[in-house]
């Protein structure tokens, strides 16, 4: 009997316990959430009200699935008009064609017969938080009136775009690659501290790593353990191969190496260097460090340009030639659709100017 006693205590105290640690995880949450809103309170872009900014990566509520070689591709046949999905418009559609590039939906254009670009890049490129008709890709080839793949996939590094972009270019003939990059890029193939996999200069392998269901829903719906996650859970063999990967290589390593493998791609090419959100209403806090940081790659990229003669498009005179109130129109998180155009219209610009297609017959 006292043996049953004590396993009901025991019980009973453990249930507390749980019960007491819930109320104040929800607590904690409920005030971590509020003084987020109340720190990002003039941002109309952030809302720390709903879910989580964690992607699960599954077909269920995104396009893309696990690729062996690139890390992860774009779902052939993937059609949603109702993304629902965190920061996202409502009714906002992505599809993606048979052949894996995000549709334009530009079916009402005549286009070039002897013209084909490719643009490749993360979500910037790709067109996170506008519909098909509103990306940069999109833009472009209605302007040109030159078919435009958009290779732009969620959350790619360098050398995931640089790989996509000799992939693709070994199946169909091009006229120009443009690659949109960001500097966030290049220290993205070396970030082991994410929810997708992962590829490596070193060796150009792929490195999933994968959360349980359970995890996933946590991180989905709770702010509090979404910036632990992301803050200071690595797994211990990514972390070693981390550590390992940093001790042999630098991200001066990481820009000279993937400018090195797009100038071997023997067709026209344009690297455009684009910015997250320019104004001061974003809630991406620069710190000195990244600044700093972020100075550093571009004079090296700009090095590494220069040496194989690529034509580059930087797009930070055009954002610093608008007002504050102007900038504030630009970006929703990635480019609004007045911020694709504003590119969009630099681009073909220089692809005007400079002739970056072939001649009709």
């Amino acid at each position: 009997m006292s043996c049953r006693l004590f396993i009901f205590k025991l019980i009973k105290i453990l249930f507390l316990n749980i019960l007491i640690f819930t109320f104040v995880f929800i607590i904690f949450e409920l005030t971590v959430r509020s003084i987020w809103s109340i720190k990002h309170f003039k941002n109309p872009h952030v809302n720390y009200w709903g879910k989580t900014w964690h992607r699960t990566f599954n077909k269920h509520n995104i396009s893309v699935s696990f690729n062996p070689n690139l890390g992860w591709l774009p779902i052939p046949g993937f059609s949603n008009e109702n993304i629902d999905l965190p920061r996202w418009p409502k009714n906002t559609k992505v599809s993606i064609n048979n052949m894996g590039f995000r549709d334009n939906d530009n079916e009402d254009f005549e286009f070039s017969e002897n013209n084909r670009i490719l643009i490749v890049g993360d979500s910037f490129a790709f067109g996170d938080q506008v519909s098909n008709n509103q990306t940069l890709p999109s833009c472009i080839e209605k302007k040109l009136k030159v078919k435009t793949d958009n290779g732009g996939v969620d959350g790619y590094g360098a050398t995931q775009s640089i790989l996509r972009a000799k992939y693709e270019n070994s199946k169909r003939n091009y006229s120009t690659i443009i690659w949109f990059l960001m500097f966030e890029n290049f220290s993205q193939d070396l970030n082991f501290n994410s929810n997708f996999p992962t590829i490596l200069k070193t060796d150009e392998k792929v490195y999933e790593n994968k959360n349980s269901s359970i995890k996933n829903f946590l991180l989905k719906y709770s702010f509090v353990l979404y910036k632990l996650d992301k803050t200071f859970f690595v797994k211990p063999k990514q972390k070693d191969l981390l550590e390992e990967t940093r001790k042999n290589i630098s991200l001066k390593e990481v820009v000279s190496f993937t400018v090195s493998k797009f100038n071997k791609i023997n067709k026209k090419k344009i690297i455009v260097i684009a910015y997250k959100d320019k104004s001061k209403n974003s809630h991406i806090s620069e710190t000195l460090n990244e600044l700093e940081i972020i100075k550093l790659i571009k004079e090296h990229l700009l090095l590494e340009i220069s040496k194989h003669k690529i034509p580059v498009i930087d797009m930070i005179d055009s954002f610093e030639s608008f007002s504050e109130d102007e900038k504030r129109m630009l970006w929703f998180d990635h480019y609004t659709p007045k911020g694709n155009e504003i590119i969009c219209d630099e681009i073909v610009k220089f692809i005007n100017t400079n002739k970056f297609y072939k001649t009709e017959p």
